[in-house]
């Protein structure tokens, strides 16, 4: 499980940690079952605190992405709440957005930002095309 934090951005880092979680489980990067590691241990790797991750933790398993196993864990819920295509094609304008703005800020012109799009989708690997 890899995840990016950016305590730079305007979005809270419980919120950073709840984005990816969902979008990994919705790409099926994180299977239904898989066990997540625990509060602390995530806290660590991702140098944050503790109850921030419990806080991101609580609100996935309370809407339904996530499952507590008394005693083994915290696991991918064998069954997740999909992920509503519109709401994901909404949150990806936004970044897209946001990146525009600051490409503008620094002098970045459309073809290099389109360019620079691409190389992201090449460094990332590009994933089924939906449309």
């Amino acid at each position: 499980m890899h995840l990016e934090i950016n305590p730079s951005l305007a979005e809270p880092i419980h919120l950073q940690i709840i984005r990816q979680l969902q979008c990994s489980i919705a790409a099926g990067a994180l299977k239904p079952g898989e066990r997540l590691p625990g509060s602390r241990e995530l806290a660590v790797r991702l140098r944050v605190n503790p109850n921030t991750v419990a806080r991101a933790y609580g609100a996935l398993e309370r809407a339904g992405f996530l499952e507590m196993r008394r005693g083994e864990g915290l696991f991918v819920a064998e069954a997740p709440p999909a992920v509503d295509g519109k709401q994901a094609r909404r949150r990806v304008l936004s970044l897209l957005e946001e990146a525009v703005r600051e490409a503008r800020l620094l002098g970045v012109g459309e073809l290099d930002v389109r360019d620079a799009l691409e190389e992201a989708f090449d460094r990332v690997g590009r994933g089924s095309e939906r449309g």
